[in-house]
């Protein structure tokens, strides 16, 4: 398991225990690197084509993100994330499985996908994956949902054929 960086943590802190610091735009630079890390970049470029309108857009958005997220709450999903295996009740999974990746996730890149198929088959959990080709990393599923539509309706159709 991986630790919890404790800087970020007093960071995340930090910033929330002073909310003027939001105002002066301080606040908003841990949101502006987890937009990064997810990808923000390369889903604003057709738009900002231009690097200094980007980064603009973004410190826009990470601006806006932190003044109405509640920083604490970050810091519990972090731990959550980091503390949480979901391994061991894999035997528990009764429903098949569409796992998937893209091709550019930062924090779930594909390479972790053979493990994880692996460890459903041994556990008798029928798993197929998909590699989603995108540079949006984290972001691309809701961007992108048609290159990864037509393996989720040819996942479900036998389902769909069951219930009609």
């Amino acid at each position: 398991m991986r630790q919890v960086r404790k800087a970020d943590e007093r960071s995340v802190i930090r910033h929330h225990a002073a909310p003027d610091l939001v105002s002066a735009g301080y606040a908003s630079l841990p949101a502006l690197r987890l937009l990064k890390r997810y990808g923000i970049e390369t889903a604003l470029a057709p738009r900002f084509p231009d690097p200094a309108a980007r980064e603009a857009a973004i410190r826009e958005q990470a601006a806006n993100w932190a003044a109405k997220w509640d920083a604490n709450s970050l810091i519990i999903l972090r731990r959550a994330l980091l503390g949480f295996d979901t391994r061991p009740d894999f035997a528990r999974i009764k429903a098949k499985v569409l796992y998937i990746l893209c091709r550019t996730d930062a924090l779930f890149p594909p390479k972790i996908a053979p493990d994880v198929i692996k460890a459903l088959t041994a556990a008798g959990v029928e798993a197929r994956y998909f590699e989603l080709d995108s540079d949006l990393g984290h972001s691309s599923s809701g961007a992108e949902h048609a290159k990864w539509s037509p393996v989720l309706r040819e996942f479900l159709a036998p389902l769909v054929a069951r219930l009609n």
